[in-house]
């Protein structure tokens, strides 16, 4: 008999308790309710419903803070939900009840090399949100675009392995405390010691007797330095550069021969006489000038002209491949100036072409190809093409007083 109203008394208190409901049942009602317009609400509660609303619906789950924060704003709109609800939900708040495990944030800070299924080695950068935006910033193309690629599965960034600088991550890592598997510092090893010894491994070329020779070179590149040299000591040096073969030790420490040692392609110089002077000592001809658009390039043409003149640089081999409207009286001066200087001849026996902003169509075809190109640019051009043209050419000289801002993966060497 006992037992009998013990088990009567047990299903009489649970038939008056209330009902439990998980928070996030009852916050996916809020969410409904703010989607659907049926409750008035903070503008600044709609980012995080509707963030938390695909967090709770998705596989990701939320943390232990964010359902504080939740839990903050069912509580907010507790009104609305009783309505919705039709009853009372001072229980449910008072004492809540989760449905899943909070997603637990990894925190861990760790590079590693590791290979997919098809055997190819990928570069592994595990680290916390938090450090997203500095990594973003180090790692990132000219146009912003981050080297890796996010693995939604393995949670971690990805890179082929040669694709991104093993010491620049390795600096990054131990800055920010990462941790290092073995087979990434064995790699670092290895990068270290041909750094050290990169000599016996760079390309390079050497002066030996008045002879400019070629070290760590494939055989195709020593049959063409050797077709195209001339046995003179400048040009051949250029030629040299221009294939990527920069000098190893610099006799001499003038304009010219900081180019010849330099393994950087953009060079600034803040007088037209200086780079005119570069212009006469290489003798390699054609030279394209590109004038950006936001700069006077009437006074900078004739400022050219004459640092041509000063190092007595052959100004009939000179073509102006721009005009303006005669309409425009001063666009029809230039027009006269350009003509009683002859500096409109063919451009078949041009050797120097000087550019406003944009280059001609003859210009981009496969038999032209320029040997040194000159820009008076403070910031890369806004012409796509002429942008690709300087960032990928072997020989650029900026001219201007004012030394001018490259773009990320660019140095400009100061002659």
């Amino acid at each position: 008999m006992y037992k009998v109203l013990d088990l009567w008394g047990s299903m009489c208190y649970y038939s008056i308790m209330p009902l439990m409901r998980y928070i996030e049942d009852i916050f996916l009602e809020l969410a409904n309710l703010v989607i659907q317009g049926k409750i008035s609400h903070w503008h600044a509660d709609t980012t995080p419903i509707m963030s938390f609303h695909s967090a709770v619906t998705g596989r990701g789950g939320i943390t232990q803070k964010q359902s504080e924060f939740m839990l903050k704003l069912v509580k907010k709109y507790r009104k609305d939900l009783e309505k919705s609800f039709g009853v009372d939900l001072q229980n449910d708040l008072d004492t809540p009840v989760w449905k899943n495990p909070f997603r637990e944030i990894d925190y861990s800070r760790k590079i590693s090399i590791e290979t997919d299924e098809n055997k190819i080695p990928y570069i592994h950068i595990r680290f916390p949100f938090s450090l997203k935006e500095d990594f973003q910033k180090e790692f990132s193309d000219s146009r912003g675009r981050t080297l890796t690629v996010w693995d939604n599965e393995l949670k971690v960034q990805k890179a082929p392995l040669f694709k991104i600088n093993h010491i620049q991550l390795y600096e990054f890592g131990k800055k920010n405390n990462f941790e290092f598997s073995e087979n990434f510092l064995n790699l670092i090893n290895v990068v270290e010691e041909i750094w050290a010894d990169d000599i016996n491994y760079l390309p390079h070329c050497v002066i030996d007797n008045d002879q400019v020779v070629l070290h760590n070179a494939n055989s195709n590149a020593i049959s063409f330095f050797e077709k195209e040299k001339i046995n003179r000591l400048i040009s051949d040096l250029f030629l040299a550069r221009s294939m990527g073969y920069a000098l190893e030790k610099s006799p001499k420490n003038t304009e010219i021969f900081k180019i010849f040692s330099s393994q950087e392609n953009a060079f600034w110089v803040s007088e037209e006489t200086t780079c005119a002077k570069i212009i006469k000592e290489l003798d390699a001809y054609p030279i394209v000038i590109f004038l950006d658009r936001s700069s006077d390039v009437i006074e900078w043409t004739k400022n050219m002209i004459k640092a041509f003149h000063t190092k007595n640089i052959d100004t009939s081999v000179i073509r102006v491949c721009f005009r303006f409207l005669n309409d425009d009286p001063v666009g029809s001066e230039f027009n006269q100036w350009v003509r009683d200087n002859n500096l409109g001849g063919s451009v078949k026996t041009g050797k120097i072409f000087i550019c406003q902003h944009k280059p001609p169509k003859w210009m981009l075809k496969d038999d032209f190809s320029p040997k040194i190109m000159i820009s008076n640019a403070l910031y890369p051009h806004t012409n796509t093409t002429v942008n690709n043209m300087i960032v990928n050419h072997h020989t650029v000289l900026f001219v201007g007083k004012i030394k001018p801002t490259s773009q990320k993966e660019t140095k400009i060497v100061k002659l």
